[in-house]
């Protein structure tokens, strides 16, 4: 006699697209709604009222109307290219209010086969907030919260090259906490790091909105100050040498006065590559601490720039 076995009952197409993890609909040629599974139903299944027509869901995804305007017209071009092409598939992201009433970016990807509209749907928002903050990370650095040396030369090496095609006047300066070591030595490595995160906060709010702050390593810091001569960038070396020392600062359970020590150059037309207005920068600086520190030395200043 022969054997015989049960044949397991296979689940419907429905059950299948209902349980995928990423949304799907599907239209007709005009469409008109024939099918939501269950993810885009999370995402676009608004309390206000059905969705019958996919016309019908602009005003719920894009409340604002000039947003709901251009993401229209970017909408209609690219289902225009899927009917041109329906082989290939078309994919849009944009940042749209939700069944949750929140923001959330959402990837749209989508096609013709044969008559019939088909969507896909990816709730990319953590994923974009990730990227975001690892480029973040990649451009910060994480003591201070300022831009890192690799950002700064990067920022510094565009404005050379702007400054050297508009012939726009372009100035850095180097800045170093004088004795720092001893402050380690003295207080220990975390009141070190609070002296460094307080010498970045005074300086940012000393800065004017279109300088740029940079911790190159240690507890030295660069500025880059696009459109600014070396009599102005002299100037405003001050204004950053007296914010950050005329008060002491204010750790926890100390206060204690820093001195810091300033070095400028405006770049020349003889300043081959940003690496030359740099160096001379740092030659000022150096200047600046074998002359006993705290104080501002300018490189492409005539005559003495270290008096305040």
């Amino acid at each position: 006699m022969s054997e015989q076995h049960d044949i397991p009952k296979q689940p419907s197409i429905t059950a299948l697209l209902h349980a995928l993890p990423i949304g799907v609909e599907i239209y007709d040629r005009d469409f008109n709604a024939i099918f939501f599974n269950r993810a885009a139903d999370d995402l676009f299944l608004y309390p206000d009222k059905p969705i019958l027509h996919h016309d019908e869901w602009w005003e719920l995804g894009f409340p604002e109307p000039r947003e709901r305007v251009r993401v229209i017209a970017e909408w209609y071009r690219m289902v225009d290219a899927a009917r041109a092409d329906p082989a290939q598939v078309q994919v849009g992201e944009w940042n749209v209010r939700c069944r949750d009433g929140e923001q959330h970016i959402v990837q749209f990807r989508f096609r013709f086969i044969d008559d019939t509209f088909l969507l896909v749907l990816l709730d990319v928002t953590e994923r974009r907030r990730m990227e975001t903050e690892l480029r973040r990370l990649a451009t910060i650095d994480p003591l201070t919260e300022i831009f890192n040396r690799r950002h700064f030369m990067e920022v510094a090496r565009q404005a050379f090259a702007e400054a050297e095609r508009s012939h726009a006047p372009l100035s850095l300066l180097t800045l170093d906490i004088d004795h720092f070591k001893i402050v380690n030595d003295t207080h220990g490595h975390g009141i070190g790091d609070e002296v460094i995160r307080a010498v970045a906060r005074r300086c940012g709010q000393t800065l004017r909105p279109k300088d740029v702050l940079a911790r190159m390593g240690g507890e030295e810091f660069a500025i880059l100050m696009p459109g600014t001569t070396a009599q102005e960038a002299c100037a405003q070396a001050w204004a950053l040498f007296d914010g950050v020392t005329s008060e002491p600062l204010v750790l926890p359970e100390l206060q204690l006065r820093v001195s810091i020590s300033v070095g400028g150059a405006q770049c020349l037309p003889d300043d081959s590559s940003l690496d030359a207005t740099l160096t001379r920068a740092d030659r000022a600086l150096y200047a600046a601490k074998r002359s006993g520190r705290g104080r501002v030395v300018f490189d492409s200043l005539a005559g003495d720039a270290s008096a305040g």
